[in-house]
């Protein structure tokens, strides 16, 4: 299993791992997007599919914001961990 499938079931040292290498772990099917609102000096990550938003709050650095996005809670059903833990 991928260090991106373990934080997606909500294994916070896989996520710290990602963090330190800069990588977002996938939300709902699309890329997450690392943004910095330069009027408040300000991070977050945001994932939009369907008109619906997911998104951590503001964070002072990018490396906060990352690592707020990587650990949050688990986003994926039970059919979808299911098929994680059966692959090789």
């Amino acid at each position: 299993m991928t260090d991106i499938q373990r934080a997606m079931l909500g294994d916070h040292d896989a996520a710290a791992r990602l963090t330190e290498q800069g990588v977002l772990i996938p939300c709902c099917g699309n890329p997450p997007i690392l943004k910095f609102h330069f009027g408040i000096k300000a991070w977050t990550v945001e994932c939009a599919v369907n008109g619906h938003i997911h998104n951590t709050g503001l964070c002072s650095t990018k490396e906060r914001a990352i690592d707020t996005w990587n650990t949050r809670a688990p986003i994926l059903s039970a059919e979808e961990i299911e098929r994680l833990e059966a692959q090789p």
